[in-house]
């Protein structure tokens, strides 16, 4: 593992440069422990992408999203986590009037809804690791 101490800004320039995922910062004094802690945090390098819901999960929450890639459109994940309750809402009032279409266990449309998603890496199948909602467009 590497330390440095003192120098986690000069770091973090090189983890961004170098298009790492992320870093742990801990208070110097701190020693390890096997559970979340306020002494050691995790900061994660996300990246951003112009991405559309197209679908979501029906049996649990999951917005169904793609991306454009050089290929042209393909699917880049589901988004579990980061999307708040009014963003939930909004987009079951854009969806209302759409024509919708239910597969096994989703429901999808045609209609692009533009959002931005934040996420940490790229799959080695090209998808979005750990894909979170960051905003619509």
């Amino acid at each position: 593992m590497l330390f440095i101490k003192e120098e986690g800004e000069r770091l973090w320039q090189v983890i961004q440069q170098r298009d790492m995922e992320g870093m742990v910062a801990k208070k110097y004094e701190s020693t390890y422990q096997s559970r979340r802690s306020k002494d050691w945090l995790k900061i994660i390098n996300y990246k951003y992408i112009d991405a559309y819901v197209k679908g979501m999960m029906t049996e649990e929450f999951g917005w169904i999203i793609e991306i454009d890639t050089n290929e042209g459109r393909q699917y880049g994940g589901v988004i579990h986590v980061g999307v708040p309750l009014w963003a939930k809402s909004e987009l079951s009032m854009r969806i209302k009037a759409f024509t919708k279409e239910r597969k096994k266990k989703a429901v999808y449309w045609k209609e692009d809804i533009p959002i931005t998603v934040k996420f940490r890496a790229w799959t080695e199948n090209g998808l979005l690791r750990i894909p979170e909602f960051d905003g619509f467009r």
